[in-house]
């Protein structure tokens, strides 16, 4: 089977429209939940059937994980697939679905640094005073993960399509908990002109 390098092209496509979405002819559509851009001249009413562009199983068999791992990704997979059928859509295969779906993994690492400085007095003698200081730094550490979709025309495989989210990665959470919360974030902004609750 002659499959398209995805990865790449969507790799350089998510950084241009993430660069240049708000100049480019589509529609911006930012939220605090998740934001996505669109071509607003594809039909998204006669989208009915999609299919997945990568393959976890193929990923793991070659030892090729670009972008992630076939473990996280089949995870986004089953939750997108879960998220698509509560709006109707039924998944088909590659070469007969309506419309393709490409994924992008990535998480950012931010480190605030608190300096702290503590003032004491120390009296040494009955008249006079000794002040001092003590200084000390504090670290925190935070980790955001983004998940971004793609949707590509399966007959002009052209981009209609492309949303995103962040969430925290906090400690107490699970990571499945993680990615069904930045998935069902990411697809609340699909198909165009509908919020899904």
């Amino acid at each position: 089977m002659h499959r398209t390098p995805y990865r790449t092209l969507y790799a350089a496509l998510f950084l241009a429209l993430t660069l240049l979405g708000p100049t480019l002819p589509g529609t911006l559509h930012a939220m605090q939940e998740g934001a996505m851009l669109h071509d607003p001249k594809a039909n998204f009413e006669g989208y009915r059937t999609f299919a997945f562009a990568q393959d976890p199983e193929e990923e793991l068999a070659s030892g090729s994980e670009q972008g992630g791992s076939p473990f996280v990704e089949r995870q986004i997979q089953r939750e997108i697939r879960y998220e698509l059928a509560r709006r109707g859509y039924d998944q088909a295969g590659l070469g007969e679905a309506d419309f393709l779906i490409a994924i992008n993994v990535g998480a950012r690492t931010t480190t605030w640094y608190s300096v702290q400085q503590t003032v004491y007095r120390d009296p040494y003698e009955t008249y006079f005073t000794q002040w001092g200081a003590v200084r000390g730094i504090e670290l925190r550490t935070f980790q955001d993960g983004t998940i971004s979709i793609d949707m590509i025309d399966g007959q002009s495989n052209k981009l209609v399509w492309h949303g995103w989210a962040t969430e925290p990665i906090a400690p107490s959470k699970t990571t499945e908990e993680i990615i069904k919360g930045i998935v069902k974030k990411v697809l609340d902004n699909f198909p165009p002109g509908s919020k899904s609750s």
